[in-house]
């Protein structure tokens, strides 16, 4: 780039179409200079004229003037000043601009030279726009460039105009950090942190082109503005370093992180966060931000308490606790840490608090000294579900089941009334080694009478356990008690009460009697197999059942009970003819050809073993 010669007056500027400068720039003052060198003028001596005339080539489309631009802007200095690097900074948005228009303007004009041309019927030519038409848009662009350059390359304009209210686009805003704090001073002190505070969390530098130099920028920033900002000694200003120095390194950049939060708050909001921040240096600005705006004063002073009881607790555990309790909870939570649950952790003790008034932390010194190695857990619900009279019911229970666990004598106390304790302490003699949560069950289970049916039942069957007999109590039918005694007692002494309770409700007076006449022909028959036998078939099957027991003593109750329910009426008669013909076929063989053999098959049956005496049930069965 630094080769390129950059066309000046005279026979150079006719050919390359160049405008002379306008103004006090002369233009022989860039004859025969290289645009490295024009740059460099611009920078020593003359920064409008060198801008001004690299400009002009820019909007010819010059490649290397606008390269040279960008390259200077780089370098153009954060506060606004009259020099060339600004200038160029200033002009960098409007070249995409210029090059648009610039093309729109010569496509028009050589439409519009081609189209006369055609016209009059001659040639077409190429022409340019005019020099006062060029001339006039670039004066135009030059003052708008000057106004957009004092209100947007100055970093603190938007925050100026918060300040005063009164700078437009156009009006001269530009500040040094000095004047800035000057205007802040004027304000008084009460806006001046807020003037503050919004001007770090927007103040950001925005250039692409300096990215390499936010860092180094924002911190020079930060730096002058807390220097400044230092000499108001100011409550909220001294908490504010604290903060700084405390939670953010001398070179970090998250401080203005921090202070975004301060957007439209007001002072006292702003000293309660910084307040917060020190106390809880692990906490995020997001949770600060929100705990300052939900909290009033009061939960304020529940955190501050709670943050010196349990300083290893975190903030989200201790600000949900402190929005959530009420003032005497504090001190409930201080006594139950100090006196009673020193290992305790906080969420634990914050629910205790949450279900115990000051009755049932007496209530739970009381459990306590009684249950030494119950959790924290038990204790508590204990003491909340517990009323003042049932701790002296809980005492006589631990007497009565010292094994007892805390959980268990609660239940027992909350479930029984007078008069289920009273059926409590009668099955206790009853079943002195029956556990508290089954006795529990039983008098639940039984009502007022169920307990002298009980004793009955006990002495029927003394191997049975409680829950056994108060499960046959509560089940029995009253019309089926005779029944239970009677089969129990003259029939069945083997069977157990589950079995028996289950008969006696399902079978009726016939029922009864047809199983005592099965006993007798099976006496070595099972209560549950007879039952199942009865239960399942009707006076005809039973018949039917009786006389294949008479013909075969040697099978078994299942073989004989499944061959009477499928057999018909007159199945008995051929399942005898079908023994005498096959005296040793086995019974369910004889059983199943009974069943499918009609007439016709059993005298075709009875043909062929006459004429084939050696053939068995099975060949000849196989065959037909």
């Amino acid at each position: 780039m630094g080769d390129i010669k950059v066309p000046g007056s005279g026979s150079q500027a006719s050919q390359s179409g160049a405008v002379p400068p306008q103004g006090r720039v002369i233009t022989g003052h860039f004859n025969g200079k290289t645009v490295d060198q024009i740059v460099k003028i611009g920078k020593e001596s003359d920064p409008v004229g060198a801008f001004r005339y690299l400009f002009r080539l820019a909007q010819n489309k010059n490649s290397e003037a606008i390269e040279a631009l960008r390259g200077a802007a780089l370098t153009a200095p954060l506060k606004p000043q009259c020099t060339f690097s600004a200038l160029a900074k200033s002009a960098m948005p409007a070249i995409p601009a210029i090059l648009t228009e610039l093309d729109k303007s010569e496509k028009l004009a050589r439409n519009a030279a081609e189209q006369k041309e055609s016209d009059e019927g001659g040639s077409v030519r190429q022409v340019g726009p005019s020099l006062g038409t060029r001339q006039d848009r670039y004066n135009a662009l030059i003052k708008l460039l000057k106004s957009e350059y004092r209100c947007r390359t100055d970093p603190l304009r938007d925050d100026t105009n918060l300040l005063t209210g009164k700078a437009k686009v156009g009006e001269e805003t530009s500040l040094t950090f000095s004047q800035f704090h000057e205007k802040l001073e004027e304000k008084g002190v009460a806006k001046i942190a807020v003037a503050w505070f919004k001007v770090l969390a927007e103040c950001k530098l925005k250039p692409e082109e300096r990215i390499k130099q936010q860092t180094e920028e924002r911190i020079k920033i930060q730096t002058a503005l807390v220097k400044a900002l230092n000499k108001l000694r100011k409550p909220l200003i001294e908490k504010l370093e604290q903060v700084r120095k405390s939670r953010f390194s001398e070179n970090s950049t998250k401080f203005f992180d921090f202070l975004r939060y301060f957007r439209n708050t007001d002072e006292k909001l702003m000293l309660l966060m910084c307040e917060l921040q020190l106390l809880f240096p692990d906490a995020s600005f997001k949770e600060l931000f929100y705990a300052v705006n939900w909290f009033d004063d009061a939960a304020m002073v529940r955190l501050k308490e709670l943050k010196k009881l349990f300083p290893n607790a975190s903030f989200k555990e201790l600000s949900k606790a402190a929005r959530w309790l009420k003032a005497d909870d504090v001190g409930r939570l201080e006594k139950l840490k100090k006196e009673l649950f020193s290992n305790a952790s906080f969420k634990e003790l914050v629910d205790a608090v949450n279900l115990l008034d000051d009755a049932a932390v007496g209530r739970l010194k009381e459990f306590i000294k009684l249950f030494p190695n119950a959790s924290l857990k038990d204790l508590v619900d204990s003491a909340s579900l517990l009323k003042a009279d049932g701790v002296g019911r809980l005492k006589e229970f631990q007497l009565l089941f010292p094994d007892a666990s805390l959980n268990e004598l609660v239940d027992a106390v909350d479930l029984l009334d007078d008069a289920a304790v009273g059926r409590l302490k009668e099955l206790r003699k009853l079943f002195p080694n029956a556990s508290l949560i089954d006795l529990v069950d039983a008098v639940i289970l039984l009502k007022a009478d169920g307990v002298g049916r009980l004793k009955e039942f006990q002495l029927l069957f003394p191997d049975a356990s409680l829950k056994e007999l108060s499960n046959a109590v509560r089940r029995l039918k009253a019309e089926a008690v005779g029944r239970l005694v009677k089969l129990k007692k003259e029939l069945f002494p083997d069977a157990s009460v589950n079995d028996l309770v289950y008969a006696v409700n399902w079978l009726d007076d016939a029922d009864i009697g047809r199983l005592k006449e099965l006993k007798k022909l099976f006496p070595n028959a099972s209560f549950k197999e007879l039952v199942v036998v009865v239960d399942r078939l009707d006076d005809a099957a039973i018949g039917r059942l009786i006389e294949l027991k008479l013909l075969f003593s040697d099978a078994s109750l299942k073989e004989l009970s499944n061959a009477a329910r499928w057999l018909k009426a007159d199945g008995v008669g051929r399942f005898e003819k079908l023994r005498e013909l096959f005296p040793e076929a086995y019974f369910k063989d004889l059983s199943d050809a009974t069943d499918c053999f009609g007439t016709e098959a059993m005298v075709w049956l009875i043909t062929q073993k006459r004429n084939s005496p050696d053939k068995t049930l099975q060949q000849l069965s196989n065959k037909s």
